[in-house]
C-alpha cells in the first residue's frame, strides 16, 4: 500500500508500504532543548493504508515547569505566548494520556503506528522527555512509555525530501 498525502492542493504518495496506521505529526516548543524548553504544543493527524484520516488532535500545553522556558526566538516564530498557554492550554499528563489513548486505538492487529514528521528526531526528542516526566518506563525493557504506543523506528520526510532534491525530483 502507498499512502496518498494531501500537500496543499496536491496529492502525492510516499514511496513505502506499512501495514499498519501512520500518524503524521509536529510539536511547537519554547526552543531546542527539553531540558531547558517547554513542549508548548502537539498536533497529529492519523491516516490509514489507503490514506483516508482517520482523527485530527491539536492541544496547547500549560507551562508545566517553571525551570522550562519559551525563548522570544521560538514565541516570535511559533506565536505561542506563555499567556496564551496559561489561556488556552491544558495539563500535560492529561494530553499525553490522550495522545496515548489516541495511539493505542490506532494500533492494527499487532501493528502500532507508525510516526511521520518533518524532522521527527526533534520532536521525538521533546516527546520522549515529556512522557519520561509524567508515565513510567517499561519495566521489562526500560525503554520510553511512548514507544509502548508507537513503532520505534519513525518515517522522517525530512530524509525524503532530501533524496528527492537529490535526484532532482522536485
Amino acid at each position: 500500500t502507498r499512502y496518498p498525502l494531501v500537500t496543499g492542493v496536491q496529492t502525492c504518495a510516499l514511496p513505502i508500504s506499512y501495514p499498519g496506521n501512520l500518524v503524521i505529526w509536529d510539536v511547537e516548543t519554547g526552543g531546542f532543548y527539553p531540558t531547558q524548553n517547554l513542549l508548548t504544543q502537539i498536533g497529529l493527524i492519523a491516516i490509514n493504508p489507503e490514506g483516508k484520516e482517520l482523527l485530527r488532535f491539536q492541544a496547547y500545553i500549560k507551562p508545566y515547569d517553571k525551570n522550562l522556558t519559551l525563548t522570544k526566538s521560538a514565541s516570535d516564530l511559533t506565536g505561542i505566548t506563555l499567556e496564551k498557554l496559561e489561556r488556552e492550554g491544558r495539563d500535560l499528563k492529561e494530553v499525553l494520556t490522550e495522545v496515548a489513548s489516541i495511539l493505542k486505538s490506532l494500533k492494527v492487529s499487532y501493528y502500532m503506528p507508525t510516526v511521520v514528521g518533518h524532522n521527527v528526531n526533534f520532536d521525538m526528542m521533546f516527546l520522549e522527555y515529556v512522557f519520561n516526566l509524567c508515565f513510567a518506563k517499561n519495566d521489562k525493557t526500560d525503554q520510553c512509555a511512548l514507544y509502548n504506543y508507537i513503532q520505534k523506528v519513525p518515517l522522517d520526510t525530512i530524509e525524503l525530501a532530501r533524496r528527492k532534491w537529490r535526484n532532482n525530483e522536485l
